[in-house]
């Protein structure tokens, strides 16, 4: 392929409302870099070569960028009545399951100039463009459930011919590159206290406003800001994220960049900034774990310093069953999970509207007569965090299970084997997750 076409994003999501970077780049990278990893699946012709051997000029006669969103359903997980009134659902993008319907229809913005415009390309040039998209305040954030998917792409697109536009022996082509946009929940209308693991009221969980199933009201806003070409063109300047998450399509088109972009000639590295103090220690929270007949185990949670729970965060505690009111029973086993639970709003459930229940972490021990015990669980790096939708909730919980033997019945009795299993004890406790977003800048 003559033409590498490459997207990046000057980050990897934002919230609502908020303004995000994108930068565009066509490169003619010639018949020798094209040469370097041929397409032995079919039989491709030679590129066109001029008189004097070397490759004819290139000519970008298109070049588009495009953001859509869009939301799919199961309809087994959903209420009937939940299609009534809304646009007639499509299969999903790339095939699978479900509902699928345009939140964002496609609008592709053009990059060059004005109708009919064409950018010819020699060997080595470049055209690099710059743009915003703002996302309507009523988006809905990014999801991958089993009753509800909403996935944000931002696509682009090029098409060029090689031999020169109207010459003779001239051939069209087309590349197409897309990455995903990721789209945070927004802010809580009031923010939890410090150290807050659990969730409190309905205030401190983020609330999710927008018609499930119907295009946005608000639309998206894409516009192309500046423009620049050239043999050489300068470096992208900082923060422009052309080496954090770059997708090519002279990678397979689709993908992003996993490593860092090298620093361009005459970047300084950065001085070593003065070591900080450490951050103040989370308080240490207990909870008492009772059972019918009173007190059994005294829960001790530590969360993050910061006291925020958030993607990739670990949750540590220990159990202390030697406050246990007597008769206390014998505690046979343990068992610690962090589970993600999805559930459709009481408006569209289908049964108790329990959509998914996932374990993302856990641990457990069996023993004769447990007494103390710890562990520690960890929040996957893509985790969701707690929100409720108009159509779905995303929840997480600490969930304890402690199989406890009558009391007395852990001895050496030769007809304990003939025992039924102990009874198993359960408890829950909501966790609040926050979005791992702490380099986002709104605006």
């Amino acid at each position: 392929m003559p033409l590498r076409l490459a997207l990046a994003l000057d980050a990897p999501g934002a919230r609502p409302g908020a303004a995000i970077g994108a930068t565009v780049q066509v490169r003619e990278v010639g018949a020798a870099a094209g040469a370097a990893a041929p397409d032995r699946t079919m039989r491709r012709p030679l590129p066109p070569q001029a008189t004097n051997g070397g490759p004819l000029p290139l000519t970008v006669t298109a070049a588009l960028l495009d953001l859509t969103c869009v939301e799919t359903v199961d309809p087994a997980r959903l209420a009937p009545a939940f299609a009534a009134g809304r646009p007639k659902p499509a299969r999903p993008p790339g095939g699978g399951r479900g509902d699928a319907r345009h939140l964002l229809a496609p609008a592709p913005v053009p990059l060059l100039g004005g109708a009919g415009e064409a950018v010819e390309l020699a060997p080595g040039e470049s055209r690099t463009w710059r743009a915003v998209a703002r996302l309507p305040l009523d988006a809905p954030p990014t999801l991958a459930g089993a009753a509800v998917r909403v996935a944000y792409k931002l696509t682009a697109s090029a098409s060029y011919t090689e031999g020169g536009a109207g010459g003779e022996g001239e051939r069209a082509s087309s590349a197409t590159v897309a990455t995903p946009l990721t789209v945070w929940p927004p802010r809580p209308s009031r923010l939890p206290p410090p150290g807050c693991l659990a969730t409190g009221d309905a205030a401190t969980v983020a609330l999710v406003r927008y018609e499930p199933g119907q295009p946005l009201a608000g639309g998206a806003r894409l516009a192309v800001v500046a423009a620049r070409g050239g043999r050489a063109p300068p470096p992208p300047p900082p923060g422009l994220g052309l080496g954090r998450r770059l997708s090519s399509s002279a990678d397979g088109g689709g993908g992003s960049g996993g490593a860092p972009a090298p620093a361009a000639d005459g970047d300084a590295p950065s001085p070593a900034e003065p070591p900080q103090p450490p951050p103040p220690s989370f308080g240490r929270r207990v909870f008492a774990l009772r059972g019918t007949h009173g007190e059994i185990a005294r829960l001790t949670l530590a969360g993050p310093p910061d006291g925020q729970l958030a993607p990739g965060a670990t949750l540590r505690g220990a159990l202390d069953l030697r406050s246990a009111q007597p008769p206390a029973p014998a505690c046979v086993r343990f068992a610690a999970s962090l589970d993600c639970v999805e559930r459709v709003a009481d408006a569209w459930a289908v049964g108790d509207g329990l959509a998914r229940r996932t374990v993302a972490d856990e641990e457990g021990c069996e023993t004769a007569h447990l007494s103390t015990t710890s562990f520690s669980l960890t929040l996957p790096p893509h985790a969701p965090p707690t929100l409720v939708t108009p159509l779905v909730s995303i929840g997480w919980v600490l969930r304890l299970e402690i199989g406890a033997s009558a009391p007395g019945g852990e001895g050496g009795d030769a007809s304990a084997a003939a025992l039924p299993p102990p009874p198993l004890l359960e408890w829950e406790l909501p966790l609040l997750v926050h979005a791992s977003d702490a380099d986002d800048d709104d605006g």
